[in-house]
């Protein structure tokens, strides 16, 4: 169980490193780079969270075996965590899009900064824009994910004591 609380605190503090850096550093700095860092944060909040909840699952035994790779994560996350746990499926689709910024970021050609947007251009250049209102939505919904664990955490918390 004692992974379980890794993932959960990894998570956390990686949602709040982000909200602080969207929220608070990007006003007093107004750095585009910043968001790039932040959707870096929130991508390892969110993989965090998912393999939070699905460790759970896997240690109560709700799910068959506990997944390495991330693309399986999700897909069992999808298929059997997200209904048990009633987590919205648009919060599955920013998991989604938050990974698809993450690995064009990893294999870009090219980023660069326009006026108040980072922008990430593809091999194929396919360009992909950041921005402080982008990140705000993306945290927004992701904080629904983020108080579940923290509910599953303090609920296991009772059953211990």
């Amino acid at each position: 169980m004692e992974r379980f609380y890794d993932y959960v605190n990894k998570a956390i503090k990686s949602y709040t490193t982000a909200d602080h850096m969207v929220h608070m550093t990007y006003q007093v700095v107004h750095d585009p780079k910043i968001m790039l860092l932040a959707a870096t944060h929130l991508y390892e909040s969110l993989e965090n969270a998912v393999s939070a909840i699905l460790y759970y699952d896997y240690y109560f035994k709700r799910i068959q075996l506990f997944p390495q790779d991330p693309a399986s994560r999700l897909d069992i996350f999808t298929r059997y965590s997200c209904s048990r746990h009633n987590i919205p499926r648009e919060t599955v689709r920013l998991i989604q899009d938050i990974r698809a910024i993450h690995s064009e970021h990893k294999s870009s050609e090219m980023e660069f900064r326009r006026k108040n947007s980072f922008i990430i251009a593809t091999k194929n250049y396919r360009l992909r824009t950041l921005n402080s209102e982008k990140l705000k939505s993306f945290l927004n919904i992701a904080k629904p994910l983020i108080s579940k664990i923290i509910e599953v955490k303090k609920l296991n918390d009772r059953r211990i004591s």
